[in-house]
């Protein structure tokens, strides 16, 4: 026989009895706080890995590639016509490359 709290043979006082339980009240704040903990961890432990140097060098790495070729297009189509400009900003992206490496 399963019992619900709506079964009309189970005693009224039994259900007040378990719901106003000091030991039910207990344990589900226990719970509630541990859950609560472990959510927020997860959620800072997210935050802190999305900030590690890896992943920034990663992303800069990226965008040193993009500025390269977006250099290299820029040259290619004739935007660029002062050499000392071209020869200077490849010689810093070079050794952008060089230092990340």
């Amino acid at each position: 026989m399963h019992l619900t709290s709506c079964d009309p043979s189970l005693p009224v006082q039994f259900v007040a009895l378990v719901m106003n339980n000091a030991t039910f009240s207990v344990v589900s704040n226990v719970y509630g706080f541990a859950f609560g903990v472990l959510s927020l961890l997860g959620c800072a432990i997210g935050m802190c890995r999305s900030h590690l140097p890896s992943r920034r060098i990663q992303a800069l790495e990226d965008l040193l590639e993009q500025t390269q070729d977006l250099f290299h297009s820029a040259v290619e189509a004739g935007l660029l016509p002062d050499h000392g400009f071209r020869t200077r900003t490849e010689a810093r992206l070079e050794r952008s490359v060089f230092v990340l490496s």
